[in-house]
């Protein structure tokens, strides 16, 4: 699926719908990063990264949405990022576009609420990703140094968090940002 593409998602939304009548979990994780600076950043590379970071995500949760209406169920979880409240060198267009994303599971939760559909967001730090590897070795080290646990985020750290939004034990749980950062933030 081409996220940057609406047709291409909207698609997406079909065949799942065509595949099950019934979703109980979404987590939206898509993510591109861009490290130039403010004088630097394109209108052009800002709506590339919200087209996939911010965009995309709101068209898929638009119709899982119904899907999960329709059940009077569910729960959507989206992964945001520390760089929506930590303003660093180099992330306009990625700490903008998460922010954005952070402030849309707030009013999705109030809005999907009435059907018994949480929503909730996964604030990540650094995390052993692919993004993580194309990292210089001085950003990842000065990411990891300023963590109170001195080290990035595996991906089942964050994961962990998923299961933990994406069960029931977390049933009275919306509208909240889980910081999951080591203690970044």
């Amino acid at each position: 699926v081409d996220l940057s593409d609406e047709i291409s998602v909207k698609g997406l939304i079909k065949e799942i719908m065509s595949i099950s009548p019934r979703i109980d979990v979404l987590v939206n994780n898509a993510g591109i990063a861009s490290g130039a600076l403010f004088q630097m950043t394109t209108i052009s590379e800002l709506r590339k990264v919200f087209e996939i970071n911010f965009f995309s995500q709101i068209t898929l949760t638009q119709g899982v949405a119904k899907l999960m209406a329709r059940n009077k169920s569910g729960s959507i979880i989206n992964i945001t990022s520390t760089a929506a409240f930590i303003a660093d060198p180099g992330t306009l267009a990625y700490g903008s576009s998460k922010s954005a994303f952070a402030r849309a599971t707030k009013s999705m939760a109030t809005e999907l609420g009435s059907s018994n559909i949480r929503v909730n967001a996964i604030a990540p730090s650094v995390t052993k990703t692919d993004m993580f590897d194309q990292m210089s070795h001085e950003a990842r080290e000065k990411l990891i140094n300023s963590s109170a646990l001195k080290r990035a985020a595996e991906p089942k750290d964050i994961a962990n968090v998923a299961l933990f939004l994406a069960s029931e034990l977390s049933s009275f749980v919306t509208g909240q940002i889980i910081r999951a950062d080591g203690g970044i933030s």
